[in-house]
């Protein structure tokens, strides 16, 4: 639809599309391989826990989310998914 160009991202910010895609759970893709490994087994799940964790880490550290009284105030408490 859009080139990688035309979005202003660069060519390995727009492949990591896919991995997101694998990465999150989608009850319409759980047919496949990869999908069965990541959501079907525990190292699969922990695999995928660890990498939004750490995703959700670097990108409230990047936007200062934790650097004062009112960015703390706007972190989203997750519960049990977080």
């Amino acid at each position: 639809m859009f080139s990688a160009k035309a979005l202003g991202k660069t060519s390995p910010l727009m492949a990591s599309k896919r991995l997101f895609n694998a990465l999150s759970p989608c009850i319409y893709d759980s047919e496949t391989m990869t999908s069965k490994f990541l959501h079907g087994t525990s190292l699969g799940r922990w695999i995928v826990r660890t990498y939004w964790k750490t995703l959700n880490g670097i990108m409230m550290k990047k936007h200062g989310m934790y650097t004062s009284e009112n960015g703390r105030k706007l972190v989203p408490e997750l519960g049990e998914m977080g």
